[in-house]
């Protein structure tokens, strides 16, 4: 099923010793536009920390009552390194976090699935970590970062002839976890128009100037398919 990324702002997160906290945020990856962590808000049981769930550690979403559990115990979460939350989250960090849990790389050299081995986040937990640790993996490119939804939205989407509207939102697949549209505020005088925009027509993001360029023209983007927030 497609579901909005940002009315899940809020959810509760149970490990399976008890609730740690609420969704804040998600991160992303541009290059297979896949959701690859929920930031995590533990509120008052570890005040002003951050800490990352990836989709790999959820069980089975309780989209009705708004909660994730977690196949973690509380202080396995609370073991995890400490998160920036001002900062992108960098490959370093990444290989930190799965090292905690013993979870294999999901960008492992040599695969070009969504999640390193398949295209669902189980797929990662079906191999051996001694299978994922190799040399090819150590020589990662640290610079690459994962990037905030939140960050993202308002971010303006450029044209070939010109602005088109806003970023709102991203629409996940629920199994896979990428984002299957972009969910475009448009900027032409009437009030609630949106486009659905595949990543795919995504040329580049530039981030100091906080837009989106695509490679279409705005008749493309304004014909492009309309969705239910909802939809399935």
């Amino acid at each position: 099923m497609l579901r909005p990324l940002h009315p899940i702002k809020g959810y509760k997160l149970a490990a399976t010793d008890g609730e740690f906290g609420r969704v804040k945020d998600f991160l992303f990856d541009e290059e297979h536009w896949t959701v690859r962590y929920l930031v995590a808000d533990t509120g008052r049981w570890i005040p002003k920390r951050k800490v990352l769930v990836s989709p790999v550690s959820l069980a089975a979403p309780d989209w009705d009552a708004g909660s994730f559990p977690v196949n973690l115990t509380k202080e396995e979460v609370k073991q995890q390194p400490d998160l920036d939350e001002d900062a992108p989250v960098s490959r370093r960090h990444e290989q930190k976090w799965y090292e905690t849990y013993g979870y294999p790389y999901y960008y492992t050299a040599g695969y070009g699935f969504a999640w390193g081995y398949g295209v669902t986040p189980p797929a990662l937990l079906e191999v051996a970590q001694n299978e994922a640790d190799s040399e090819e993996v150590r020589h990662i490119d640290e610079e690459t970062c994962l990037r905030s939804l939140e960050e993202i939205r308002g971010y303006h989407l450029e044209a070939v002839d010109g602005v088109v509207g806003k970023i709102e939102d991203m629409i996940m697949n629920d199994q896979t976890w990428s984002v299957r549209y972009l969910k475009v505020a448009l900027e032409d005088g009437a009030p609630d128009r949106w486009a659905f925009l595949v990543p795919g027509w995504i040329e580049s993001i530039d981030w100091a100037e906080r837009k989106l360029v695509c490679r279409c023209s705005r008749k493309n983007i304004d014909s492009s398919v309309e969705l239910d927030d909802q939809s399935q």
